[in-house]
């Protein structure tokens, strides 16, 4: 949750969806667009494929990015460079100075257990430790994180 800076958990006892702090009740959440959501496969259960399902949207997405770290989603079934996410020009604030003062894009990595960070230099996307861009494929959960002396703003994310 966004707005609340906090996360809503719910887990599956093998025939239902439950509030993870009241195992009796139902999730006060639902599966919705423009949100990143954290899945977790425990260890000791067999890896999983998820498919979603689902309305694509018919136009922009408007996304409200806080101050902090944001876990949103893409709701589109395309992938997208991050040149093409409309994010610059909806606010995000890139840095010529330094990384450090830019504000931040960060994927997971199955394969290495670690994030990817990119920033923008206020000419181009970068990736943090200098390897190359990554796109915002269809189902990812990204962290954007907008720093504390920057502002919050509206992400209008274009339709493709």
């Amino acid at each position: 949750d966004n707005t609340a800076g906090n996360y809503q958990r719910a887990w599956y006892n093998t025939t239902n969806w439950v509030n993870w702090d009241t195992a009796n009740d139902p999730p006060t959440f639902g599966y919705d667009a423009d949100v990143g959501y954290w899945i977790t496969i425990l260890s000791f259960n067999p890896s999983k494929n998820l498919a979603q399902f689902g309305k694509v949207s018919s136009g922009d997405r408007v996304i409200p990015v806080a101050v902090g770290r944001n876990l949103v989603g893409s709701a589109f079934p395309v992938s997208r460079t991050l040149a093409d996410t409309g994010l610059v020009p909806s606010g995000f604030t890139g840095s010529a100075f330094s990384k450090f003062f830019s504000d931040t894009v960060e994927f997971w990595d199955n394969a290495t257990s670690s994030y990817d960070r990119f920033y923008h230099d206020t000419t181009q996307w970068l990736e943090w430790n200098g390897g190359a861009l990554r796109d915002i494929q269809p189902g990812d959960s990204i962290w954007v994180t907008v720093l504390s002396f920057n502002s919050a703003f509206p992400w209008t994310y274009a339709k493709p």
